[in-house]
Order: C-alpha cells, then structure tokens, then sequence
C-alpha cells in the first residue's frame, strides 16, 4: 500500500467494521503486525483497516481475519 496525502475514506460500513475488528484485537492483545501475520496479510493494509483508512478490507481480507482471530 502506498502512501498518500489524501487517504482513501471508508464507506460507514467498512468503518464499522474496522473498529470491530480493532476492538476484537485489543481484546485479545492483538497487534496489527501480529494478526497482520497470523491472516498471512500485509501489516500495513491491517494497520490501516484497523484505524479506519485505506481501502475497504475485501472478503478474503476478512476471512483472512476472521480465521486468525
């Protein structure tokens, strides 16, 4: 995932669903490197669904999550 001066916005869903799974891995004592590399993802892009930016995680994205937690 490449930086960028203007993020892209989550739809309010998405953001939901971000902060679900951010809550899930506080939780648990998850980091986003650590479930980054238990869904076999990059740590980047589960950093950025984590906190709400970036692009929306697709479906596989989280399975992927979902199957690590």
């Amino acid at each position: 995932m490449l930086a960028c001066a203007n993020p892209i916005e989550m739809t309010e869903r998405a953001s939901r669903c971000a902060a679900g799974l951010s809550e899930l891995a506080s939780e648990r004592g998850l980091s986003a490197e650590a479930l980054a590399k238990a869904a076999e993802l990059d740590s980047s892009v589960v950093e950025a669904n984590l906190h709400g930016t970036g692009e929306a995680p697709g479906l596989g994205e989280l399975a992927r999550l979902c199957v690590a937690f």
